[in-house]
């Protein structure tokens, strides 16, 4: 076969161009093409390259101090933040959330961040040197808080016996769950008339005093032995106390240490609030149980406790119970009013004679008419004390220790016992009576 020679001088230019193109192309790629180091992503000497000549990006854990970071590996908008030490440029740098003088500081109790194992901003923890914190600040654990109370919400309660719930922050106008509740912490203390001294505004819940129990776990009597020197309180006293969980029912329950006990039983009275499991109640005897639950009947006045526990519950709660002149003070507000409210006596403004009942559930015991604390805002007293008249009659702090007996206001109660004109007291009791229309609360 013979070659066409004009044939093949037609194809050399075209062959030649394609050769030239090919050369230009590769020369482009290998010396005059794009710069890999004008990649946003490219830091100068950050890395081998990944095999091919191309440098990889910037790396947060790649062992230098690149991108926007301000130490090696730590700072900026991707890296880890920085350890105590390391530099930084900015706050958010820095795990302890202080940059000063360009160095990543350690936490302190006093540099107004929360850090470190702080539970809030300076306060709680124990490793910063911060304080425990006040009423409201956020906490972790009961040791957070100055009160040590770490409440439900994780919040630093007034007073540790209000860090539940149910009989914490559930006293004042209203139920649990209505629209227009006006509920607050029932450890609030308001001052007593014409003093600085601070008095509960509320009586002690069912569900305070069983803060008290679990905290001790029922050992009431080994806490009580670790206070010393306390001039509201004898050693002697230690004895009357409980030891367990098991005792502090007894006490509460039926038969108690005394004999002047009434209507702490379940069966015909069925008016004592602090709730216990059925099997707790048969083993103290009863024939009846609690109808309704803890929750519910720790909201309520706590009853049917002796003037003992409930003084040993106020030194705990970091009070004593109140003197007569402090209590007769709250309730004349200064200005001898014969009653909380003022001069003329008016069953509206109290819990007097069953005339409240929660819940509405028809022939389910007296424990119904027992009300929550603060149910009754009209009647409070001057500083906003409430229940001084009605609800219960409540111990107070004189006793006549060569008896071993003690007072209480003659005050009214949800029984209908007599609302005496301008706060008069019992002559003295048993210190170890339990009453379904005795309370108390604490003087701080």
């Amino acid at each position: 076969m013979r070659l066409n020679p004009l044939g093949i001088a037609a194809w050399i230019p075209l062959l030649v161009a394609s050769m030239v193109g090919c050369s230009i192309v590769g020369a482009d790629e290998g010396a005059g093409g794009a710069d890999p180091t004008s990649d946003p992503a490219f830091t100068e000497g950050t890395n081998a390259g990944d095999g091919s000549g191309n440098a990889l990006p910037a790396s947060a854990t790649d062992g230098k101090k690149n991108g926007d970071e301000s130490d090696v590996d730590c700072g900026g908008s991707k890296a880890a933040k920085c350890a105590d030490g390391k530099s930084c440029g900015a706050a958010s740098d820095c795990e302890s959330g202080v940059c000063t003088g360009g160095k990543c500081q350690a936490p302190t109790g006093t540099d107004g961040v929360k850090n470190g194992d702080e539970s809030d901003v300076d306060c709680g923890g124990t490793k910063t040197g911060a304080p425990r914190c006040e009423a409201g600040k956020s906490c972790a654990a009961h040791a957070d808080c100055a009160s040590d109370g770490c409440g439900y919400d994780k919040k630093c309660a007034i007073a540790r016996s209000c860090a539940a719930h149910f009989g914490g922050d559930t006293c004042g106008e209203g139920e649990v769950g209505d629209p227009g509740a006006k509920h607050e912490s029932c450890c609030t203390a308001a001052p007593i008339p014409g003093t600085t001294t601070m008095l509960d505004k509320y009586k002690i819940t069912a569900g305070r005093f069983r803060q008290f129990v679990e905290r001790t776990n029922g050992n009431i009597r080994g806490f009580m032995e670790t206070v010393k020197n306390d001039p509201d309180w004898k050693p002697a006293w230690n004895a009357r106390l409980p030891q367990n969980i098991a005792e502090v029912n007894f006490l509460l329950g039926p038969t108690g240490n005394g004999t002047l006990r009434r209507g702490c039983d379940l069966g015909a009275s069925r008016g004592r609030t602090y709730w216990m499991s059925d099997a707790e109640n048969k083993a103290l005897g009863e024939t009846g149980t609690h109808p309704f639950s803890k929750d519910v009947l720790d909201q309520k006045m706590l009853n049917c406790v002796d003037w003992t526990m409930l003084q040993a519950f106020c030194i705990w709660d970091g009070g004593r119970l109140p003197k007569y002149t402090e209590f007769k003070a709250a309730w004349s507000g200064g200005e001898n009013r014969t009653y909380p409210w003022g001069n003329t006596f008016d069953t509206s403004k109290l819990n007097w004679q069953y005339s409240y009942s929660f819940p509405e559930v028809y022939d389910k015991g007296n424990f119904v008419f027992v009300g929550a604390p603060g149910r009754f805002p009209e009647g409070n007293g001057k500083n906003g004390h409430a229940d001084l008249a009605g609800l219960a009659m409540e111990w107070l702090y004189e006793i006549n220790g060569a008896a071993d007996q003690a007072q209480f206001t003659s005050t009214g109660s949800w029984e209908g016992h007599a609302v005496g004109a301008n706060a008069p007291m019992s002559g003295f009791t048993p210190m170890d009576r339990g009453y379904w229309a005795i309370g108390g609360r604490c003087v701080r």
